[in-house]
């Protein structure tokens, strides 16, 4: 007990000058001393209430949480009975149409890029067909692919994308191209039967 008054003292004795007031040298340990000790110990009570109201908010939101993430879980249930779809399937199409038209396109393209590096010489049209709109960029180079088909002689079945206007543009691109090349081998014929 002792010890501890005189370790008091001391501490008490470094914050007062010689005349026994408080040491102005050093402002922090002078407000420790004195009238703002009280002040200071209010406001730790003050900030304990107010961090234990908050808390007692939290564990309201704690429980809140949990039931909404059992209401989650039965609808993502009924989804999986009803419409054979599976949480991540839905949950990944939920995020997709939630973007803005560009960064949709974006993550559709991203996709797109990752399962063909992932499978290579697959294409995983269904994403783009499922997109809301083709851009302009797509729409050329759609068309262009089925001209290139055509040209190389593949089958209008080889089109790899499954219906809607992806496949409209692919088919018509395929068709252009073996009109191209049939006429150009009918006017060749005709020119060559001319000279």
């Amino acid at each position: 007990m002792a010890r501890t008054l005189n370790r008091q003292s001391a501490a008490e004795r470094k914050t007062r000058g010689a005349d026994g007031k408080a040491d102005s040298a050093d402002p922090e340990r002078a407000q420790i001393v004195g009238h703002n000790a009280k002040a200071r110990r209010a406001m730790y009570r003050d900030k304990h209430r107010e961090l234990t109201a908050i808390e007692a908010k939290e564990d309201d939101l704690r429980v809140k949480m949990k039931a909404f993430g059992k209401e989650k879980s039965n609808i993502y249930r009924e989804v999986k009975s009803e419409l054979g779809v599976s949480r991540t399937d839905f949950e990944v199409m939920r995020r997709v149409v939630q973007l803005s038209k560009d960064e949709r396109e974006e993550t559709v393209s991203h996709f797109q890029e990752i399962y063909e590096s992932l499978r290579p010489g697959e294409q995983m049209s269904f994403l783009q067909d499922t997109a809301a709109e083709l851009t302009a960029t797509a729409r050329i180079e759609i068309h262009a692919a089925g001209v290139a088909a055509g040209k190389a002689g593949k089958n209008l079945s080889d089109c790899p994308h499954e219906d809607g206007e992806a496949a409209e543009l692919w088919q018509n691109g395929w068709t252009a191209a073996q009109r191209e090349m049939a006429e150009g081998l009918g006017g060749g014929q005709e020119h060559a039967g001319t000279a």
